[in-house]
């Protein structure tokens, strides 16, 4: 539920295209949250949500223009930028509730990435229908649970990967060169084609 708000207020934010609304669609639906369980404010799971939702409308719209400069096809460039965002944000929060921190948050964020809005859409729309069509609800439930299951096959793929997670030790240095990389891509040239000299 907290994903689905949390993912539901980002596309929203996105869709009405102005910063203030995204900031109040966020902070009304984290206080429906918690007033409907006010111990959600606890859960790494509700940290987690709106942290990832914060990274977004903070980081995305600063790199916005870098596509334009250097060749890399936008879609790609706003997954990655989304996936590192979302990363550096959330590793604290990971690190304060399980001491650890896993190393391939990017490409494990980016190759779910896909099946995310076909989830969320089918997962709302199951829940809009169920009360009239149960047969139709139990269909798009059945859709979004293959989506779910490529979530869970991702995260099995990555978890086994070498070094996957890592302990507070190793998370300083880890954390500093990823910042460092973000802040080195931000003060590159622009890029022009040889075919512009």
């Amino acid at each position: 539920v907290r994903a689905a708000v949390a993912g539901s207020l980002a596309s929203l934010g996105w869709i009405t295209a102005r910063p203030r609304d995204r900031w109040h669609a966020m902070a009304i639906g984290a206080l429906v949250l918690l007033v409907w369980t006010p111990s959600a404010a606890l859960d790494p799971g509700f940290q987690l949500s709106f942290a990832a939702v914060a990274a977004i409308f903070v980081v995305v719209p600063r790199v916005a223009g870098v596509p334009e400069a250097y060749p890399v096809p936008r879609g790609l460039w706003d997954v990655l930028v989304v996936a590192v965002a979302c990363g550096l944000v959330t590793a604290p929060i990971v690190w304060l509730h399980f001491g650890r921190v896993a190393v391939w948050t990017v490409p494990a964020n980016i190759a779910a990435e896909p099946a995310m809005p076909p989830l969320i859409s089918l997962s709302l729309a199951a829940a809009a229908v169920e009360p009239v069509l149960p047969g139709a609800a139990t269909a798009l439930a059945w859709l979004a649970g293959w989506c779910a299951w490529w979530l869970a096959f991702v995260a099995r793929v990555v978890s086994s990967w070498p070094s996957a997670q890592v302990s507070s030790p190793a998370i300083i240095p880890i954390a500093a060169a990823l910042v460092g990389a973000v802040a080195l891509i931000r003060r590159l040239p622009p890029y022009r084609s040889r075919e512009a000299v």
